[in-house]
């Protein structure tokens, strides 16, 4: 059901500060929003139609930073750092071979890539070998030749995809290949990765791919009959040079540091101008138009917006910005993106990721997702979103859960409040949420995610008016808050 807010979530703002809020609501012009997706999208399309790590990313973050410093908006910083890059270059082979016929498999429907899976590889009559418990322990396979077979494995359940597989290639394995649960109708396509990998990991090599458990069920049966599998990949792991966007205020206390920000990748085989051209447009000309007028009222608290590299690729420029920040003493290290900026003075963070899908729902993530530490912080974040859907726009709207997925996390895991406001991905629409909602039901939110047609005409701008102006509602609530610490702690 859509929820109501409480109207009276913010009684630590005063009447000037609600002032302040709904006039910075008034200003912000969607059309001006617009004309950055637009610039947004003419450079995915002299980039194979994508604005990902290493397609349109550069040309996107210049026009950002070329918006930035033309206006003198901030202090704006690049932070620099690597990220691997998978790459599907092609089809993959996989055969079961015996004394008397073959089998070839059907990629996507019997056996797939699984992300990150190694580089390209050519396999010929290897022998087979099942690895029990997922290849947890050593203790597994400690007495079984693995040397240049194909290891068989059941999807772990007391390790991850590249914990097993990465054990398996140092024993020798040649390929790795690991079956999906029961209940999966099509091979996986998670990644086969540290999940918050850094410069100098260690990456795959050999081959690791998902196999459905029909699949898995008729190789093991094949090797008690000496049947060899061939194999043959077309993958590039490669590590490159990515980018955060860092736009510092001049201006507010320090020490309550608001951390706003947005992706700016996009995903390889589309040019994500609701995901997340939305979300990063939204926040570009939010953060201009506060430039200007600051000139008039200065924010109470310090404000940093950020345009982070390579969500896409597993959150690495939002990890990277918050490892940047955490050394053993934690909250008193310095950072490389913010001179000087301790982690203890971030007090919040701010997300907005993919805010203009075209069969829409507002949703607000749920505060109380967060782990206890950012808990009652990130509750009163959901409750001033509430506010500005129950006060402002007279909205319905849903709350949604706040566990992974975008940039917030690596913030709420660090101890940091935040929420954010989204307006759906590949979640079906019921026929409830059309009636309460509008648009059409048994129809995903959005589409296109993920997608070759993320195009500008993906975007439906009563959603991008609707939820950027809560972006900016709530940004201005919190950079003005008289005593932001213990409002955040005051739920």
């Amino acid at each position: 059901m859509p929820q109501k807010a409480p109207l009276n979530n913010d009684p630590s703002a005063s009447q000037e500060s609600g002032y302040i809020r709904i006039q910075s609501v008034k200003k912000l012009k969607t059309k001006h929003i617009l004309n950055h997706l637009e610039k947004f999208y003419d450079i995915a399309l002299k980039n194979n139609n994508s604005r990902s790590t290493t397609n349109g990313f550069n040309e996107t973050a210049n026009y950002v930073i070329q918006q930035l410093v033309g206006a003198n908006a901030c202090d704006a910083r690049i932070q620099y750092f690597k990220v691997p890059i998978w790459s599907d270059l092609g089809s993959p082979q996989l055969t079961l071979n015996s004394k008397s016929s073959s089998i070839s498999f059907i990629p996507n429907t019997d056996f797939g890539y699984l992300r990150y899976g190694g580089n390209s590889a050519t396999i010929k009559n290897a022998s087979m070998v099942y690895i029990p418990n997922g290849a947890c322990s050593s203790l597994d396979y400690a007495e079984i030749d693995i040397a240049n077979k194909i290891a068989l494995i059941d999807n772990p359940s007391k390790c991850s995809l590249f914990e097993a597989s990465f054990a398996l290639e140092q024993m020798g394995a040649a390929a790795v290949l690991i079956s999906t649960p029961k209940s999966a109708t099509k091979p996986s396509y998670a990644r086969v990765r540290i999940v918050d990998w850094k410069e100098n990991d260690p990456l795959m090599d050999i081959p690791v791919l998902s196999i459905t458990s029909s699949t898995f069920n008729v190789l093991l049966t094949s090797t008690h009959y000496s049947s060899t599998l061939d194999i043959t990949t077309k993958t590039q792991i490669k590590v490159v040079d990515t980018f955060n966007i860092i736009c510092e205020g001049r201006t507010g206390d320090r020490n309550n540091t608001i951390v706003v920000g947005s992706h700016l990748d996009s995903v390889a085989f589309g040019p994500g101008i609701n995901d997340n051209g939305s979300g990063s447009a939204s926040n570009l000309e939010i953060c201009l138009l506060l430039h200007k007028r600051s000139k008039r009222k200065q924010p109470k608290n310090k404000l940093v917006f950020i345009w982070f590299g390579s969500e896409e690729d597993g959150l690495l420029g939002s990890r990277h910005f918050i490892r940047d920040l955490q050394t053993s003493k934690n909250s008193q290290s310095t950072s490389q993106g913010i001179p000087s900026l301790k982690l203890s003075e971030i007090a919040m963070n701010l997300n907005f990721d993919m805010i203009a899908s075209p069969n829409y729902i507002p949703l607000v993530h749920n505060g109380s997702d967060a782990p206890a530490p950012a808990k009652c912080g990130s509750i009163i974040v959901q409750r001033t979103f509430e506010q500005y859907f129950t006060s402002v726009a007279n909205k319905r709207y849903k709350i949604t859960d706040m566990i992974g997925g975008s940039d917030f996390l690596p913030f709420i895991n660090a101890g940091i409040p935040s929420g954010g406001i989204l307006t759906g991905a590949s979640e079906i629409k019921t026929e409830q949420e059309r009636i309460l909602f509008g648009g059409i039901a048994n129809a995903q939110l959005d589409p296109c995610y993920h997608k070759y047609c993320d195009t500008i005409n993906n975007i439906n701008r009563d959603a991008l008016n609707l939820m950027s102006k809560g972006a900016m509602y709530t940004i201005s609530h919190f950079a003005n808050s008289v005593d932001l610490r213990n409002e955040l702690s005051t739920c």
